[in-house]
């Protein structure tokens, strides 16, 4: 039983290795994809936060993004991580506008 393998189109190569190198230079440059928004719950204390990037070990690092975050920021804090999200632990509030941005580190 023989199995056919497509043959590789040097172009085909030649573009992967440029978008290669191009996130690599991204992220030399400090860029990353591994960020999200997030609104925290009104009227309640934890907001949960699914993505894929997280992974048990990954730091959160959060950045009001509205007025009303910046109030927050002394009450809110990542409580738990896991595969697949995050949860953030803050105060009870009816304020729906609590805006932040997060980056996913490791």
């Amino acid at each position: 039983m023989s199995i056919a393998i497509p043959a590789v189109r040097p172009r085909h190569i030649e573009e992967a290795i440029r978008q290669i190198v191009d996130a690599l230079r991204g992220l030399a440059d400090g860029r990353s994809n591994a960020i999200g928004e997030v609104t925290l719950a009104a009227s309640a204390t934890s907001t949960v936060v699914s993505d894929t990037r997280v992974g048990s070990g990954s730091v959160i690092l959060l950045s009001p993004m509205s007025a009303s975050a910046v109030s927050a920021d002394t009450f809110v804090y990542v409580q738990a991580v896991s595969d697949g999200g995050f949860t953030l632990a803050h105060d009870s509030n009816a304020v729906t506008d609590r805006d932040f941005r997060y980056a996913v580190q490791g």
